[in-house]
């Protein structure tokens, strides 16, 4: 989403700087990626610790000044603009088991003591929040913050997200699949959180003939799922193929896209698979609602396999549906392109720097 934002904003004229990891530790650990759960884990904690402590004294002294207008989108504690991508403290607690997450994980101790800090001492001047619903929730928590609340969605980049055909074909042959099967793709990291167990078990209701295609995962994580695959009879329906930059292709070989996640705030990936013209299959958690029409360009779905099932086969079961669920998709898509976000930040932008100048 950053980089989206920048590519608009430097198209709009404006100048803008970056601040990212790579600024602080060296590009060779940025990209190195563990390959077990404790190396894993290891990373992640030394990294948000280094970038939110450093990065936020460095961020704080380069940028405080009256003529520059800041934007953070996590781990930085400083900022005129926070990009709200989810409240861990709403995530945590929904979840049903916060102890054992806290317990197992002391990162979320952490995150649940920076968010604190971040809304409590009103570090920031305006808080974004990708949707109505996620706005009212973020007031329920933090309500001391609900003045400095706007909604601005996230964007797509409905240029390289679109339907191509010419990809279908290519993907479709280098992944191997059968000629008439049904193809369904699932992208995320967090395969617990987001559901991925749910869509397995799904495929056990579903006929042979329909795939399921997963994308991202660290190696540990691929390699307990692929376990609980073959535990369900599944696993030569399955193809993990783990972390790709070619999503856009791969979206386009998708006949669904299917997310049973527990929790999120906006998911991007839901809108870049409808503006390639894939019908999505999501719950109506967070900001999902104000994109996906149940019925029209895809379903609303419960963590719950046979309901997944069902959905899945309604598209199956009915081609004009599917074609006509296509066509919607995309007409969505194309109504949350960056272009159209990127004049909502500016205008904010320009309230900040008008308020900024005022205080100078």
């Amino acid at each position: 989403m950053a980089y989206a934002l920048e590519k608009a904003f430097l198209q709009a004229g404006y100048r803008v700087k970056r601040y990212e990891l790579r600024n602080i530790l060296s590009r060779r650990w940025v990209e190195y990626a563990p390959r077990s759960i404790l190396w894993s884990k290891s990373k992640l904690l030394i990294d948000v610790l280094v970038y939110t402590i450093w990065g936020s004294i460095a961020v704080g002294f380069r940028y405080r000044r009256a003529d520059v207008v800041s934007i953070c989108h996590g781990d930085i504690l400083f900022g005129d603009i926070y990009v709200n991508h989810g409240l861990h403290k709403k995530m945590l607690f929904d979840s049903g088991r916060p102890i054992r997450m806290l317990l197992r994980n002391p990162l979320h101790v952490f995150l649940l003591i920076r968010e604190s800090l971040r809304h409590r001492l009103g570090i920031h001047r305006r808080i974004v929040c990708f949707s109505e619903f996620e706005k009212m929730m973020f007031a329920e928590v933090y309500p001391s913050s609900i003045r400095k609340l706007r909604v601005i969605p996230n964007g797509v980049d409905v240029v390289r997200f679109n339907e191509k055909p010419e990809f279908r074909h290519q993907m479709w042959e280098s992944l191997a699949l059968p000629e008439r099967s049904f193809s369904l793709m699932f992208v995320g990291h967090e395969f617990d959180r987001k559901g991925l167990s749910f869509v397995l078990d799904a495929l056990v209701e579903l006929p042979a003939h329909v795939r399921l295609i997963v994308v991202g995962g660290v190696d540990y994580m691929q390699r307990r799922y692929r376990k609980l695959a073959c535990a369900r009879g599944v696993d030569e329906r399955v193809a993990f193929l783990g972390v790709r930059d070619d999503i856009e292709c791969l979206l386009n070989v998708a006949d669904a896209f299917v997310l049973p996640t527990s929790y999120e705030a906006w998911p991007l990936v839901g809108l870049e698979a409808m503006a390639c013209g894939t019908p999505a299959l999501m719950t109506p958690v967070g900001g999902i609602p104000e994109f996906l029409a149940d019925g029209e360009n895809g379903f609303f779905i419960k963590r719950d396999p046979k309901d997944i099932a069902e959905k899945v086969m309604k598209l199956m079961d009915d081609p004009e549906l599917l074609q006509t669920m296509r066509s919607r998709a995309r007409e969505t898509a194309l109504r949350y392109s960056w272009d159209k976000v990127a004049e909502q930040y500016l205008s904010l932008i320009q309230e900040v720097a008008e308020e900024k100048a005022r205080r100078a």
